[in-house]
C-alpha cells in the first residue's frame, strides 16, 4: 500500500509529506484547490512523463517521493530484486525534475529508468486521472477490461499473445529469405566474382613479405652481390680466409695441448667457432646461388604480382590470410544461396507449426471468454444496480475477426461493450448512449468485477462526475467496499464519499502577491464535520449542514461497526 506521499515544488505544492491509511483515502477541497496536483505528483513519482511544467515557478528542480509498504511475495519485489535493488519492507520511489527538463529516477536509492518505474508501479497502483474513465469509451481497450475477469482468462490472454509474437517472427524470417530469393541471383553473381578474383591469384599466405624482399634484392643487386661475395671469399673461398687461418691456429693449438693439457679447452673452442663459421659460408654460399637466379628473375614480373596482391588486401582484407577468410565467407555465403528453396521450405514448416500453436492457444481462450460471457455481464449489471441504476442492462458483444485479422496478439475475436441505463432501450455502444456520469458508475462496476490480485493501490481522480443525490450515497457505499479489498486514494466533491473514507485530506490554496500554494491537511473530526458542511451548504457554515455532516460520519462510522443507521 502506498504509506507517504511527499512533494517538493511540484507546481502549485511546495513542500507537503502526506501519510495514507490503508482503507478509503478522500481528498477533498475547493475547485482550483490544487487536488488534482496531488494526482499528477504520484503519477510522476511512478514514472509517467515528466515535463519541466511540473517544477515549481522560480525553484531549481521538483522532487517527489512515494513510499510504498509490500508484501513479501508481491511481484513488485521479485522484479525489483532481478533489477539489483535492495527491498526489504518498503519500496521507495523518488523522482527529481529539474527546470532544464532533466529527469532521475531512484527507487530505494538506486538509480533507475523511468521504464522500470512505470514497471513496479503499475504492479502496485492503477491510477484513474480525472478523465480517465473515459478509456471505457475506447472500443480496442474493451477486450483487455473483459479479460481481467478471470485468473485463466489472463492467463491464456498471455499465452496467446506470447504465441502471436512466435508466429510474428516466424513470418518475419519467411518474407526476409523471400526477399533474399528476388536477389539472390544478383547476390550469387557478385558473390561468385568476388571469389573468382581471389581464387585466380592464388594467394599464398607470406608471399607477399617474400616478393617484396626479392624485389628489394633485386634492385640493390649490385651492391648486394659485391658485400655478399667479399663475405664469402673473406670467410672461406680465399687462401687467407677466416676458416683457413682458424685451421691453422686450431691445428697448431692441437700440438700444445698434447705438451700441456691446459690449451685444451683452447682447442674445443676453436672446433666450435670453426663449425659455427662453416654454417654462415653455407648460408653464404647459398644466396650466392640465390643471386645467380636473381639475374634470371623478371622483376616485371615479380612488381606486377605485388601490386595484384596489394590490390586484392584493399578489396578484402588487410592481410593475405584475412582475403582468404573472406573467400571462405563468400563460399558459405553462396552456398546459403544455393540451398536458398531448402532454406524456404524449412522456414515455411516453421511458419505453419507457429500458426497452429497459435490456433490451438487462440480457440483455448475463444473458449474461455465465450464461458464466461455471461457471469461477467451479469456481474455487472448487478454492480449497476446497486449503484442506482435498476434498469440498466450491460453486454460484452464478442464477434469473430475475418481473414488475417483472426491472427492477433488478442486473439481471434473482437469485444466491444453495450451499455442501456434504461428500460425498452437496446443496449448500444458507449459512446452512443451513456452519459458521463453513467461511464463513472461502470467504470467503478469494472473495478469492483475485475480483482487484480497485484494491484494494492486504486486511485481515482473525480470519478464521481455528473452524479449526486441516492446514486452519490450508492457510489459511497462501493467505495467503502472496494476499500476491504484495495487501498484507495480518490479525490471527490461528493460528501457522501468524504463521509465514508477512514482518512479524510483537505487541499487548501493560499497566495500573497507573489506565488500560490497549496496545502495537504488531515482532518480530525472536527474537521472532517467542517469540510463536509462546506460541501453540503458552501463556505457559510449552517448549523443545519454541520448537524448533517455528523449525521453522514456517525452512519459511515456505524455501518463501519455493523451497527446500522
Amino acid at each position: 500500500m502506498l504509506a507517504q506521499l511527499s512533494v517538493q515544488n511540484f507546481a502549485v505544492i511546495k513542500n507537503i509529506a502526506i501519510e495514507f491509511d490503508e482503507g478509503l483515502n478522500a481528498l477533498t477541497g475547493e475547485t482550483g484547490a490544487g487536488k488534482s496536483v496531488l494526482i499528477d505528483a504520484l503519477a510522476l513519482a511512478l514514472g509517467y512523463k515528466a515535463s519541466r511544467e511540473a517544477v515549481r515557478t522560480g525553484c531549481e528542480k521538483t522532487v517527489v517521493q512515494a513510499a510504498f509498504f509490500i508484501d513479501e511475495n508481491h511481484p513488485s519485489r521479485m522484479l525489483a530484486q532481478e533489477a539489483g535493488i535492495s527491498v526489504e519492507e518498503q519500496l521507495i520511489f523518488t523522482r527529481e525534475v529539474t527546470a532544464a527538463g532533466r529527469s532521475i529516477c531512484r527507487i530505494n536509492a538506486t538509480l533507475v529508468t523511468a521504464s522500470l518505474l512505470r514497471q513496479l508501479g503499475a504492479k502496485l497502483v492503477d491510477i484513474h486521472g480525472q478523465h480517465e474513465h473515459q478509456s471505457l469509451l475506447d472500443k480496442s481497450r474493451h477486450i483487455a477490461f473483459f479479460d481481467q475477469y478471470s485468473p485463466e482468462t489472463i492467463r491464456q490472454a498471455k499465452a496467446v499473445k506470447e504465441a502471436y509474437e512466435v508466429y510474428l517472427a516466424e513470418k518475419k524470417k519467411l518474407e526476409a529469405l523471400l526477399v533474399d530469393r528476388a536477389e539472390a541471383e544478383q547476390k550469387k553473381a557478385m558473390l561468385s566474382a568476388d571469389i573468382a578474383a581471389i581464387e585466380s591469384l592464388s594467394p599464398q599466405i607470406g608471399e607477399d613479405a617474400e616478393i617484396e624482399r626479392k624485389i628489394s634484392r633485386i634492385k640493390n643487386r649490385a651492391q648486394f652481390a659485391k658485400s655478399l661475395h667479399e663475405a664469402y671469399e673473406s670467410l672461406y673461398a680465399d687462401e687467407r680466409s677466416a676458416l683457413a687461418g682458424l685451421a691453422s691456429a686450431t691445428e697448431a693449438l692441437e700440438a700444445l695441448s698434447g705438451m700441456d693439457e691446459s690449451f685444451a679447452e683452447s682447442v674445443h673452442a676453436l672446433l666450435r667457432a670453426n663449425a659455427e663459421m662453416e654454417e654462415v659460408a653455407h648460408s653464404l654460399k647459398k644466396h650466392l646461388a640465390e643471386d645467380e637466379a636473381d639475374e634470371e628473375a623478371d622483376i616485371d614480373a615479380l612488381e606486377s604480382r605485388a601490386y595484384a596482391l596489394t590490390q586484392l588486401k584493399r578489396k578484402y582484407g588487410v592481410t593475405i590470410e584475412e582475403v582468404l577468410q573472406v573467400k571462405e565467407e563468400k563460399r558459405r555465403r553462396l552456398a546459403e544461396i544455393e540451398n536458398l528453396d531448402e532454406g524456404l521450405h524449412r522456414q515455411q514448416e516453421a511458419l505453419t507449426i507457429a500458426k497452429e500453436a497459435y490456433f490451438e492457444k487462440a480457440k483455448a481462450l475463444t473458449r474461455l471468454r465465450l464461458g464466461q460471457k455471461a457471469k461477467f455481464e451479469k456481474k455487472i449489471t448487478e454492480v449497476l444496480k446497486e449503484l442506482a441504476m435498476p434498469d440498466a442492462r450491460f453486454e460484452a458483444a464478442i464477434t469473430a475477426k475475418k481473414g488475417e485479422a483472426a491472427i492477433s496478439a488478442t486473439g481471434r475475436e473482437e469485444l466491444e461493450f453495450l451499455f442501456s441505463a434504461n428500460k425498452g432501450i437496446a443496449p448500444k455502444a458507449l459512446t452512443k448512449i451513456a452519459s458521463g456520469g453513467e461511464v463513472s458508475r461502470l467504470m467503478l462496476a469494472m473495478k469492483i468485477a475485475v480483482t487484480d490480485s497485484e494491484i494494492q493501490t486504486l486511485v481515482f481522480d473525480e470519478i464521481d462526475t455528473g452524479i449526486s443525490g441516492i446514486t452519490a450515497q450508492k457510489m459511497a457505499e462501493k467505495l467503502k467496499e472496494l476499500s476491504a479489498s484495495y487501498q484507495v486514494l480518490l479525490v471527490t466533491h461528493l460528501p457522501q464519499i468524504a463521509a465514508m473514507a477512514q482518512a479524510h485530506y483537505s487541499a487548501v490554496k493560499s497566495s500573497d502577491d507573489m506565488v500560490t500554494s497549496t496545502q495537504i491537511l488531515q482532518l480530525n473530526r472536527e474537521g472532517k464535520e467542517k469540510e463536509i458542511a462546506k460541501m453540503i451548504g458552501g463556505e457559510r457554515l449552517s448549523a443545519s449542514a454541520l448537524a448533517h455532516a455528523r449525521q453522514m460520519l456517525d452512519a459511515a462510522k456505524n455501518s463501519d461497526t455493523g451497527q446500522g443507521t
